[in-house]
């Protein structure tokens, strides 16, 4: 979800994405270069730069939605995905605001505190996420093992959009890949997945979950209310529907 994104309807955002029913809310904290990024994460995460949004914003951000919410069951997870460039000193101030539950970070091996990190997760209580890529490296399959919350798998090749649907039938081999790699851990599937459609597909090929980006994005440049409440309604009753 684009939190601090200028054009994404950022006073209901958070609201909306509650009130849908999501599991997880995965928060893409801006960098000035996510190469795994198609134009619609990086134009949002760019706007948000512009605006003058940073991890500890953020932060700030979802504590007071959190503690505006305590009381409901059905406030989200959060987890935070980001690249290399992150402080750990933004992850430990949000674990100390209790609005960070898990850590997606796309090659945690190139951050420059990356040796501190698998200790530091564990010390805070926070889920450590790892991604599996179309092609993943040895550091990518290495960095499987480390994992304690969740696995994505990148559904096609490429950068994030919806230009091109996800292959389903590759999903497979990817979610059965993290499976061995990383036993016990719910996988989810992303890239391509923009609609129940797509969802159901990818969904249906073993995946736990899917996670959607750019096609919020989009919608919640259209109306954080109307068309991305109607797209998370769907995103959330296809997953329902596929594993009742």
């Amino acid at each position: 979800m684009p939190l601090g994104d200028p054009a994404a309807g950022d006073a209901r955002l958070l609201d909306t994405y509650r009130e849908a029913g999501v599991a997880v809310l995965e928060v893409g904290l801006p960098t000035p270069d996510p190469w795994l990024d198609g134009a619609e994460v990086r134009d949002s995460m760019q706007r948000t730069l512009d605006a003058g949004v940073d991890p500890r914003a953020v932060a700030e951000r979802l504590s007071g939605w959190r503690r505006s919410d305590r009381a409901s069951a059905a406030t989200p997870a959060i987890v935070w995905f980001s690249y290399p460039d992150l402080a750990l000193s933004a992850v430990e101030h949000a674990a100390r605001l209790g609005v960070i539950d898990g850590l997606l970070m796309i090659e945690p091996w190139r951050h420059p505190e990356a040796e501190r990190m698998p200790g530091l997760m564990a010390d805070l209580g926070i889920g450590s996420c790892a991604f599996l890529p179309w092609d993943p490296t040895d550091a990518d399959l290495r960095a499987m093992g480390a994992a304690t919350g969740y696995v994505m798998v990148q559904a096609r090749p490429g950068r994030t959009g919806a230009t091109t649907d996800a292959d389903a039938t590759a999903v497979t081999k990817q979610v059965r890949l993290a499976r061995n790699l990383a036993p016990g851990l719910p996988v989810v599937a992303g890239f391509g997945i923009h609609d129940a459609a797509s969802a159901r597909a990818i969904l249906r090929s073993g995946a736990d979950g899917v996670v959607v980006g750019s096609a919020c994005i989009r919608a919640a440049r259209e109306g954080a209310t109307t068309p991305l409440g109607a797209l998370l309604c769907d995103l959330v009753g296809t997953a329902d529907g596929v594993h009742a």
